[in-house]
């Protein structure tokens, strides 16, 4: 991405934040899938509805967000290595820091998020948390080595700490230390599961995305491709 350049840092972090309430929506509709009725959704996290507490697939629903998140990194893997065109390049370089892999490590490796739960339920007792660390290292690495191959080599080091960090800090204090704050005090009732202000929010970042630069046209500076 071309620095400073504040169109296309606006629709970066704004498909971003998308790539993130996607996870979120995809648990979410799994659920209402697997259960039979609306649970309730936030800007971090999915909540089954009561008569899903107890189904015998519900971790089905914990197992989509990931399984997306996940799938659109190596998407952008593919992207990245694969592709003919230079844009197509660039939009897999931006898939895949957009949906936040260091976010999906850190998770892992402090022993929270969806790949534990799931660990937890379906693997057990103290292997769980080295089996789901080496898979989401297995998953992560493509992604990873391409994403470090396609970034110029002039600055790379730089480049690359900062597209995994630095996305992931704004994501924390927008979602966690302003919008989680607000939600609670903006009324309305659900509207299949979800908070009237979570759908303004969704919304408007939808808007930033696709009107002030669409994401597909963010650029970034690449390393010419290798014979």
């Amino acid at each position: 991405m071309r620095f400073p350049a504040l169109r296309a840092l606006s629709a970066f972090l704004a498909f971003q934040f998308l790539c993130g309430q996607a996870h979120e929506l995809t648990h979410h509709g799994a659920a209402r899938l697997i259960c039979g009725a609306w649970g309730t959704m936030t800007f971090d996290y999915f909540h089954l509805p009561e008569a899903g507490q107890n189904h015998p697939l519900a971790l089905w629903s914990t197992f989509a967000g990931p399984a997306l998140t996940y799938g659109l990194m190596l998407l952008s893997a593919w992207l990245m290595g694969r592709a003919r065109s230079d844009r197509s390049r660039a939009f897999g370089l931006l898939l895949f820091f957009a949906n936040l892999p260091m976010g999906r490590l850190a998770s892992v490796v402090s022993g929270h998020g969806d790949e534990m739960v799931l660990a937890r339920a379906w693997v057990g007792g103290p292997m769980a948390w080295p089996i789901i660390l080496v898979l989401a290292l297995v998953l992560l690495l493509p992604p990873l080595l391409a994403a470090w191959r396609a970034l110029p080599v002039r600055r790379r080091a730089w480049s690359f700490t900062g597209l995994l960090l630095l996305p992931l800090l704004a994501d924390v204090v927008l979602k966690r230390l302003f919008l989680a704050r607000v939600m609670p005090f903006v009324p309305g009732e659900p509207v299949f599961g979800l908070p009237p202000f979570l759908i303004g929010v969704d919304l408007a970042f939808l808007l930033v995305a696709l009107l002030v630069l669409p994401p597909w046209r963010v650029t970034f500076e690449l390393e010419p491709r290798t014979a």
